[in-house]
């Protein structure tokens, strides 16, 4: 699991962790501070790229914790042409 945020989201990895996720790692730094969409967007695929490599499914959140923005989950696959699945509510 990859989050980017700030050092608080800390939280939400060892959830992860809980729950049953192998690894997890928090993107976090103060110039990410007010990224945009695209910024993040870009900052998360370039992070799939350098700590997991080619992947063939990324499954994305809803939304960042810290506000709306929901077209964020979509934008990765931009740079990453893996198959994604995002806005999934709940797992059934």
């Amino acid at each position: 699991m990859i989050s980017m945020g700030p050092p608080q989201a800390v939280d939400v990895l060892r959830n992860a962790l809980a729950v049953g996720a192998d690894k997890v790692y928090l993107v976090s730094d103060r110039a990410f501070a007010g990224a945009d969409t695209l910024a993040t967007a870009y900052t998360v695929a370039t992070t799939i790229k350098k700590v997991v490599g080619d992947v063939d499914l990324v499954i994305c959140g809803k939304q960042p914790s810290t506000g709306i923005r929901s077209s964020r989950p979509a934008l990765p696959p931009a740079w990453n042409p893996a198959a994604h699945l995002c806005f999934k509510g709940q797992r059934d």
